[in-house]
């Protein structure tokens, strides 16, 4: 006879934070492609015109001055550093 004990989300996270940085990247691309093949049953055309309301809405923004934006270079520099953080991380037992 098995015993189910469910977890809190509080508690999920902090078990996954546990895990090897290859297997929360793993756990990462698991839940991002369970919730992607969600979106697949969304209508099309729903999905086009929420994304034609949010350009909308971005472009208004952007020419009322109000958007927080960032030169390419900035980004790129940011990424590049995440990235090569990520590819250096060394997993510390907790």
């Amino acid at each position: 006879m098995s015993t189910q004990v469910s977890m809190t989300l509080e508690q999920l996270c902090e078990k996954a934070l546990q895990l090897p940085l290859h297997e929360r990247i793993q756990l990462a691309e698991t839940l991002f492609d369970s919730a992607e093949s969600e979106d697949a049953n969304e209508d099309p055309a729903e999905v086009e015109a929420a994304w034609a309301e949010e350009i909308k809405h971005r472009v208004e923004e952007f020419d009322a001055g109000t958007a927080e934006s960032s030169p390419v270079r900035d980004v790129f520099a940011r990424v590049s550093a995440r990235l090569k953080r990520i590819s250096n991380a060394q997993v510390q037992p907790r």
